[in-house]
């Protein structure tokens, strides 16, 4: 009896072992980057980025003319599975708005991805920008860091206003994206898997190699802060303003 009790243990064992992670189980929900072994793991612990071949990372500073200084730099890495992002804040200017960020108000930020190549198409009020999805979330709540969850919007024709716009295509919840902080530092993930299964896009579309992204953020009332890049465009040496050329690392 005692041999078979032990031989159902490590079956069992080996089942628990070799279960598929699936954002889909709320049990198992596989968005967890040290499950497969990713070079950074969201843990408000920033070591790891300084491990990345350099030449592999892109990085956008604040530049010396911007108004904005609350957000200082931002670094992004790409590689077949995830897109991550580092951000580092003005210590100063993050305390105080942290001061404001009480009971339902968050510290709302926006992801910003172009994916088709092209910079005419998409939500282009801002110079040249031409993005096509935007991830909206909050990176705090009640004065301290918290995971970024966030809704995906795609750009297009809005049927109940007649006119363009954004429109939500995956809410939160998904495992889309997930961060974490420390002091003025913040990293955050978007799964890539995730996005390219979504079932409301007006045309079925995958995050291609090579892609641009950028990040805008906003105070607790919604009043813009800040965005990365913010380059004038004609200082930017690839034409457009507000967003980072990606290469993904294969």
């Amino acid at each position: 009896m005692k041999k078979t009790l032990l031989m159902l243990a490590a079956a069992a064992a080996l089942f628990a072992a070799c279960k598929p992670s699936t954002p889909d189980d709320p049990d198992n929900p596989g968005n967890d980057p040290q499950e497969n072994n990713a070079p950074i793991v969201i843990d408000g612990v920033f070591d790891d980025w300084a491990a990345l071949d350099a030449s592999k990372v892109a990085v956008a500073k604040n530049t010396p003319n911007s108004p904005w200084t609350y957000a200082r730099s931002m670094r992004v890495y790409a590689d077949a599975s995830h897109i991550y992002y580092f951000i580092e804040f003005d210590k100063q200017e993050l305390a105080e708005l942290m001061e404001e960020v009480k009971g339902d108000n968050g510290l709302p930020m926006r992801v910003n991805l172009n994916i088709d190549g092209e910079f005419t198409t998409g939500y282009t009020n801002y110079s040249l920008d031409g993005y096509d999805y935007i991830i909206e979330g909050s990176l705090a709540e009640n004065g301290k860091w918290t995971s970024f969850d966030g809704t995906l919007h795609e750009w297009g024709w809005r049927e109940a206003k007649s006119d363009y716009g954004w429109n939500e295509v995956l809410a939160y919840g998904s495992g889309l994206t997930w961060g974490a902080g420390e002091g003025n530092k913040y990293e955050l993930a978007v799964d890539r898997k995730v996005f390219n299964r979504v079932e409301k896009l007006a045309e079925p579309k995958k995050i291609p190699d090579t892609f641009q992204t950028g990040l805008r953020f906003y105070t607790p009332g919604w009043g813009e802060m800040a965005n990365l890049p913010n380059a004038s465009v004609s200082d930017h040496e690839q034409g457009w303003a507000h967003l980072l050329e990606i290469k993904t690392n294969k």
